[in-house]
């Protein structure tokens, strides 16, 4: 006679319901950082001893903020036009090569002014400074390119220019929803270095007010919705 034990469909009810009970129990991310935990497990509730030393001192703020993920448990799904960063790095290029073209015509200028007001002057011309400023003078289809950039992008001439990675832009994105790729352009080059330099993974220091952390915080959240597929980019011409 087999010794396997037969579940009746009551106990059976019962195992399900415990699976699904450990299930809802596990922690997939870090309290502190968001990050993703290699494997689920119940209890677990930060990545790191350094993330748990955060989570202690700043108990209140963490609780309130699982309460309000607990609040918003259906994932809503973001997506972003991938063209509109291509025409952010495509401005910045553009930037970019005006500044360069501008400032050889500017010099080529300056040098041929002066040269000719040596030769006005009868003094006798040096030729290594004819061939230098030779070198700075635009090409003919260079003298074109300068004309129609200074028509698209002479008006961000002064900007700071931030070379800003996919998940660094699609982070300005989603805070500015509502602009159109040129005012997003526009409204990122306000932007300080000190400000974007915040947008990293570096360790948090638990000495840190959680209020000060607060860009960082958003910023690995955002990059582990890419992660997951919550933010996902799609290709639309305009």
């Amino acid at each position: 006679m087999s010794n396997q034990t037969v579940l009746s469909s009551d106990q059976k009810g019962i195992k399900r319901n415990n699976n699904s009970v450990n299930n809802s129990l596990s922690k997939t991310h870090c309290l502190v950082c968001n990050s993703l935990f290699t494997k689920p497990r119940v209890g677990k509730l930060y990545c790191s001893n350094r993330c748990k030393q955060f989570g202690y001192n700043h108990k209140n703020l963490i609780n309130k903020n699982i309460i309000s993920n607990n609040e918003s448990v259906k994932i809503k799904r973001k997506r972003i036009n991938i063209n509109e960063y291509f025409y952010y790095r495509d401005m910045i290029e553009k930037i970019k090569r005006f500044k360069e073209l501008s400032k050889r015509n500017s010099r080529y200028e300056e040098e041929a002014a002066k040269l000719s007001m040596r030769e006005d002057m009868g003094i006798p011309l040096n030729p290594e400074s004819i061939i230098l400023n030779n070198s700075y003078e635009l090409k003919e289809e260079e003298v074109e390119e300068l004309e129609l950039l200074k028509d698209e992008v002479s008006i961000f001439a002064n900007f700071e220019l931030h070379n800003l990675s996919l998940e660094k832009w699609s982070f300005f994105r989603l805070l500015n929803p509502k602009f159109d790729k040129e005012n997003l352009f526009k409204t990122v080059c306000q932007f300080s270095s000190e400000f974007i330099n915040q947008l990293n993974f570096r360790a948090l220091n638990p000495d840190e007010t959680f209020e000060l952390l607060g860009i960082k915080n958003k910023y690995i959240k955002h990059c582990n919705a890419i992660n997951e597929g919550i933010i996902q980019f799609y290709d639309k011409i305009e």
